[in-house]
């Protein structure tokens, strides 16, 4: 008789366990799939090309047309940085910007009453495809021989 009453409360416990594993492998099945899916919380990683895509989604441009201008305009700024401008009397009157090479002396005001600063490389990146929405290509003719191939 003992036995059996042993037996039941052992069957008891291993039911108890099971039940338990159970409901805690179901909590982990269903918090896992939450931390894998919640990369807002998570911080974003800006890169070069997110940003593009995200620019040209934003501002409905051509991205290649956008990436060739950036790269023609940019291939100075990674090597050299921003690039200065003289008059002929040597004395400089403006610089060029960034991935875009944003012109101050012409964009500087407009851009800052848009909050952009274009001498910050993210926020010339976004004023540059601003302009490309509004102006065209115009703002980089000179470069068109490089990015029109």
């Amino acid at each position: 008789m003992y036995r059996y009453i042993i037996y039941i409360l052992l069957v008891l416990a291993l039911l108890v366990i099971l039940t338990e594993t159970a409901i805690s492998d179901e909590k982990t099945v269903q918090i896992v799939p939450q931390i894998a899916t919640t990369s807002p919380t998570m911080p974003q990683v800006k890169t070069f090309d997110s940003e593009v895509h995200r620019l040209a989604l934003k501002y409905k441009v051509n991205e290649t047309l956008a990436r060739k201008i950036i790269s023609c305009e940019g291939k100075l700024y990674e090597k050299l940085g921003n690039n200065k401008n003289y008059n002929k009397q040597g004395v400089h009157w403006s610089t060029d910007w960034a991935w875009w090479q944003i012109n101050d002396y012409y964009h500087l005001k407009p851009a800052k009453k848009m909050g952009l600063d274009i001498k910050d490389k993210w926020q010339n990146l976004e004023y540059g495809f601003w302009l490309l929405k509004t102006q065209g290509s115009s703002p980089w003719v000179a470069s068109k021989f490089c990015w029109s191939k």
